[in-house]
Formats: C-alpha cells, structure tokens, sequence
C-alpha cells in the first residue's frame, strides 16, 4: 500500500511539472513558433471593383478573395 501511495505521488508530481514546463513555455513564449503565434489575415487576392446593374435578373454577384492567416481564415 505504501509503495502503490508513493508511486501514484511521484506520478502526480510529473505531470505538474509537465504541465506547469508547457504553461510557461507558452505564456512566454520560449518554444513556440511563428505558426503557433498567428497572423493575419494577409490578403494575396482581392475582389476587382464591379459595377452590378439592380435590373439583373440573376440577382447574384460573385467576388473572388483569397488570404492566409493563423489560424485558417474563414470566408463567408
């Protein structure tokens, strides 16, 4: 019972050190790269200026845009 008491602390201590290791690295940012960080968004294709007439009768306009960030943008 002893020994099991002593191992399941041992195990315990581990992971908080683990743990408390990960939490510092990443609050002060020793460990983490660029990606992890995140960015953007850049822009590498904005829609063309266009010029839509009310009286279509499709009643849609279609633009293309295109970025990078982190994380991945969403377009809506």
């Amino acid at each position: 019972m002893k020994m099991w008491l002593l191992f399941s602390l041992l195990v315990i201590i581990s992971f908080k050190t683990c743990l408390s290791e990960f939490t510092w690295h990443r609050r002060y940012g020793h460990g983490v790269s660029e990606e992890d960080k995140g960015f953007g968004p850049i822009f590498e294709e904005q829609p063309i200026n266009t010029i839509y007439p009310e009286e279509s009768p499709e009643g849609k306009v279609s633009l293309n845009c295109r970025a990078r960030a982190s994380p991945f943008p969403v377009y809506k």
